[in-house]
């Protein structure tokens, strides 16, 4: 059947649309001298003024009663209670209409009561809605009585409830009439309701929905004997009433509608509201032959009938076209169409790229002004590309959001927009950056730099193919700081054990530019490097232990320089031994000639190359020396072969004793270290627990030292022959990753029933007793020694109480662990503290009870502060049974100790001691005054 036109044409609709929307664009900003101005909120409004921009008209109905052709009603949106209805009777031309105008462009008021538009021409309202609710019954929202070339676009209006008026009534004196992007909401009459009479009508672009779930409504569109009734493109939610009804002799064309109607609710719940059977779409037998229908979505199930035309019923399109011939491309489908929320499609819906771009009345653009646009992943199946029903779906990029890592003031930020493209069609980014400057990119990444520090709003603009339309835009305010200045930071992350002489050295500077470069002087003499601006980090192996300072010269990006400095330790690690070994005893001739040392004497011991210690790599070594048979009393001083003697002692002792003393001693370079008895003669015996080595790989065993604040983890006796097993307990670990290989023990013998010994070890029986010593003790002594034990799978020690009865007592220092941990560098054997000439101190004096002295470690010796250190801390002449403690003065003084005496005796004993943040060594006297003697043997980096 061919498409019969009606009498106002397609192309006279457009036109008289696009005057519309070119007015809404048009603002009060540049208005003409004869525009009128109405704001209710302005408190210079007046509605006997003259209507103009500095004293507006406070209601509507004061600039519909003297507008006159060509001027346009600004109406701002303003604020609080709504404008009230209005009646319109004058009227523009033809070449000078008059224009209803929503303010800021694209708003939409709605007005509290009608809006009746009588016996008035050449008018178009834009953005102009009305709510017609109880207050008004019977009334229709917008009612437009004798009147002809009216255009009503982009508006609300609403009638409440169960009213059977129509939200939009025409009645049959007026024609050219245009209803177009309106939002109708409906109670129980019809969305739109043309009465007999009328000519050229047009509906495009609007949804229609009902007022609550179910209502006894008549329904969508309505036309009853109208020549040139047009229906294009819109939505229509008539629930329980037909969504388009032409009847009596009406001539026109339905095209493009998504009619969805009793397919959505129940017959029971529409025969309660009082409704009965109805149609999608219904055409009468007296429109039928004047009316084309084609392009539809038309849904219907159960309750209700898809199609009656002239008085026949069809289930499908298929039974319509056949019998009719019209209907030819319509679809029966609401897959991706969500009618309860305006119509909004989903991808990959029947509804897009389906419509006829030729339909009568079809508009440019959608209900949200949204511009007709190719979906890539949709085939076109009508002719062109519109969508059925009122809304586009658009071009899917979106901008979730944008980027800028930090933005600084004259520095350079790269703002990015965070986009989605599924279409993947060409998109360009238009940056407005809140200070003036506007950039167009192909890339979603711009540069930007901002002069000043302040807050900015970035607008990003998404934009189409064609670089004008607005696919998406996302705003959002960025705070622009102020320049800081170039930070400078350098770092040394702990040393591997497994690799001791390797160093890592972390890069921590900061700068709003970004790092240029970096320049490394890494403090052992060797040539400084470059490396990169991105690099992290660096390693350096150092060819000697030591604390060094490293420095790095940052250059930034804006070609600022900055030096940071960090100290790092480079030393050894340490590899334990077979505790079971004795590598020294002059007694039977072990490691030496079978006899005493006599007065001034030495005693040359092999270390490096024996009983499984490398020949080389050999830094130090940790061995338990103890005195015999001596003559006289003396002390021992160890010091490495080939090197000066240090005026210091490791062991002290009276004659007819027996003292053991743990001793770290540097190794000379050919491998030995020496013994030196200062006077009478005497037996010396050694057994070595383990060794210190700067060689990388040199043992799988090596490891460093984390110190933790003493703890104690025994107090036991143990009896003749017997081995006490002692688990150390994992919450007395510091951080641990791994299992400990070794640790640091300060053990105190006490209350002996017969002269002993005491042998440490991971082993748990012993079946002959051990020939090695870590403590040795007289009946009734109480004596303490520094011990390295290794530790087995289960975190325990095993300690062998030789003869006798004994009270045993371990306070845990430290433990050896093979994760990076702190490395050790022995120094030459310096006496710093010497509390009986003043050595370390301003003056010289004995520490009275309950008191503490703290000396200043040498910075000549290199030892940071808080490092710590390992010091040969000898107590004599004490007047009363006491005890040391050496401690960290920056935390609380701890319950154990390190050093036990009774009045009279000179005691040493190797201390693990922390210093603390001025880099001082404190020992605490319990009782009496007590003399204080500490010498340096190295430290803990």
């Amino acid at each position: 059947m061919p498409r019969r036109r009606t009498t106002m044409t397609a192309a006279a609709a457009l036109t008289l649309i696009v005057g519309v929307l070119s007015t809404a664009g048009a603002h009060a900003d540049a208005p003409s001298a004869t525009d009128l101005y109405v704001n209710h909120s302005a408190q210079t409004c007046d509605d006997g003024g003259p209507g103009s921009l500095a004293e507006p008209f406070c209601s509507i109905q004061a600039a519909a009663d003297l507008v006159t052709p060509g001027q346009t009603v600004h109406i701002e949106a303003g604020s609080g209670a709504a404008y009230s209805g209005f009646t319109l009777t004058r009227s523009g031309t033809t070449a000078a209409p008059v224009s209803f105008v929503a303010e800021p462009a694209r708003a939409q008021i709605s007005v509290n009561g009608p809006i009746t538009v009588d016996g008035a021409h050449d008018v178009s309202f834009t953005g102009l809605g009305s709510t017609a609710n109880s207050s008004f019954p019977g009334q229709s929202a917008l009612k437009v009585t004798g009147s002809q070339r009216i255009v009503v676009n982009a508006a609300r209006f609403t009638v409440y409830a169960a009213d059977p008026a129509a939200a939009v009534s025409v009645d049959g004196a007026s024609s050219e009439i245009t209803l177009s992007r309106l939002r109708i909401t409906r109670g129980a009459g019809w969305g739109i309701d043309v009465q007999p009479g009328a000519r050229s009508i047009v509906a495009t672009g609007d949804i229609i929905t009902s007022l609550g779930v179910v209502a006894p409504a008549l329904g969508g569109v309505h036309a009853d004997g109208v020549a040139g009734i047009t229906v294009t493109g819109d939505s229509v939610n008539a629930r329980c009433g037909s969504a388009i009804s032409i009847t009596g002799a009406s001539s026109g064309s339905i095209e493009n509608v998504v009619a969805v109607g009793a397919g959505l609710v129940t017959q029971s719940s529409c025969t309660a509201a009082g409704s009965s059977a109805s149609t999608e779409i219904e055409v009468s037998a007296a429109a039928a032959a004047q009316v084309t229908s084609d392009y539809n979505d038309v849904y219907a199930s159960g309750y209700g009938t898809a199609y009656n035309w002239a008085g026949t019923t069809y289930p499908t399109r298929a039974a319509l076209l056949a019998a009719t011939g019209q209907g030819a491309h319509d679809i029966s489908s609401t897959v991706g169409i969500d009618p309860a929320f305006g119509f909004v499609y989903l991808e990959g819906s029947p509804a897009i790229d389906s419509g006829d771009a030729d339909a009568p009345g079809e508009l440019p653009t959608d209900i949200d002004n949204t511009a007709r646009v190719d979906d890539p992943l949709v085939p076109d199946t009508g002719t062109g590309f519109v969508d059925r029903g009122a809304v586009e779906f658009p071009d899917q990029a979106q901008v979730r959001n944008w980027t800028v890592p930090q933005a600084y003031a004259t520095v350079p930020a790269g703002i990015t927009a965070n986009v989605t493209n599924p279409w993947s069609t060409p998109v360009t980014y238009q940056y407005d950056f809140g200070d003036g400057t506007v950039t167009t990119s192909s890339s979603a990444t711009v540069t930007h730099t901002y002069a000043t520090a302040g807050v900015d709003r970035v607008t990003v603009h998404v934009l189409g193919a064609d670089g004008a339309t607005v696919l998406t835009t996302s705003v959002d305010d960025l705070t622009v700081d102020p320049l800081p200045a170039l930070q400078p930071g350098v770092g040394a992350d702990p040393s591997d054990p497994a690799k001791p002489d390797v160093v890592t050295v972390a890069f921590r500077s900061s700068s709003a530019f970004g790092i240029s470069d970096h320049l490394v002087d890494f403090g052992d003499g060797s040539p400084a490097q470059h490396y990169a601006g991105s690099t992290t980090g660096a390693t350096h192996t150092y060819p000697h232990p030591g604390s060094y300072t490293v420095k790095d010269t940052v250059t930034d990006k804006g070609s600022r320089t900055a030096t940071g400095t960090a100290q790092v330790v480079v030393g050894a690690a340490y590899v334990p031994l077979d505790p079971s070994v004795r590598f020294l005893n002059t007694a039977t001739g072990v490691g030496a000639a079978k006899k005493k040392i006599g007065a001034g004497g030495t005693v040359r011991l092999k270390i490096a190359g024996v009983h499984g210690i490398p020949s080389s790599g050999v830094s130090a070594v940790t061995m338990n020396v103890t005195d015999t048979d001596a003559t006289a009393d003396g002390f021992v001083t160890a010091y490495p072969d080939g090197s000066p003697r240090p005026a210091v002692s490791h062991l002290n002792f009276k004659a007819g004793q027996i003292n053991p003393n743990e001793v770290t001693v540097p190794v000379g370079s050919d491998g030995y270290v020496d013994l030196y008895n200062f006077s009478g003669s005497v037996n010396l015996l050694a057994d070595v627990q383990g060794y210190y080595t700067t060689k990388a790989g040199a043992s799988p065993s090596q490891s460093g030292l984390v110190p933790l604040q003493p703890t104690r983890v025994l107090d036991s006796t143990v009896g003749p022959g017997e081995t006490l097993l002692q688990a150390i307990p994992r919450s007395v670990l510091s951080s641990i990753r791994r299992d400990p290989i070794a640790v640091v023990l300060n053990l105190t013998a006490t209350a002996g029933t017969a002269s002993s010994y005491v042998a440490a070890d991971s082993r748990s029986l012993y079946t002959t007793p051990p020939t090695t010593s870590v403590l040795n003790f007289r009946a009734g002594q109480t004596t303490s020694n520094l011990v390295v034990v290794p530790v087995d799978p289960q975190g325990q020690v095993s300690l062998y109480n030789h003869s006798g009865r004994v009270r045993l007592i371990a306070d845990v220092q430290g433990y050896y662990t093979d994760d990076p941990s702190a490395p050790y560098v022995p120094v030459t054997p310096t006496r710093i503290l010497d509390t009986r000439n003043g050595t370390g101190l301003p003056r010289s004096a004995a520490v009275g009870p309950n008191a503490t002295v703290h000396t200043s470690v040498p910075t000549a010796l290199g030892v940071p502060a808080g490092a710590d250190v390992l010091v040969n801390l000898t107590g004599t002449g004490a007047t009363a049974d006491t005890f040391l403690t050496a401690y960290d003065d920056d935390a609380q003084l701890p319950g154990t100790s390190n050093l036990n005496l009774v009045p009279g005796q000179t005691r040493p004993v190797l201390t693990l001691a922390p210093t603390d943040s001025l880099g001082r060594l404190s020992v605490h006297n319990h009782s009496g005054n007590t003399s204080v003697i500490a010498d340096l043997e190295g430290y803990f980096g």
